[in-house]
């Protein structure tokens, strides 16, 4: 944490800090996660992933003052594995 805080710490002001962390967690969780990023490493935006909804979301978009990337369907080749799972497949 240290040393990402530094990094980042040494980008110029005009430059956005994208963290790439898909966070999404509950809501409590969600609200240290928004703590963390913004005010103690100093970061514009984040990735965020949306699967336990809008409680998970809610401290990021909070901020308006910052940015917000959801996560909607990965480029990885295994994605369609889950984010497309189709109920007929259930066991």
């Amino acid at each position: 944490m240290a040393a990402l805080r530094e990094v980042i710490a040494r980008v110029p002001a005009e430059i956005p800090v994208i963290l790439d962390a898909k966070r999404g967690d509950i809501a409590e969780t969600s609200e240290a996660y928004a703590r963390a990023v913004f005010d103690v490493l100093g970061a514009t935006a984040l990735t965020l992933s949306p699967y336990l909804g809008g409680e998970a979301l809610a401290p990021f978009f909070a901020r308006p003052e910052h940015g917000a990337f959801i996560l909607c369907k990965t480029s990885n080749p295994g994605a369609g594995e889950f984010q497309t799972w189709k109920w007929r497949h259930a066991l």
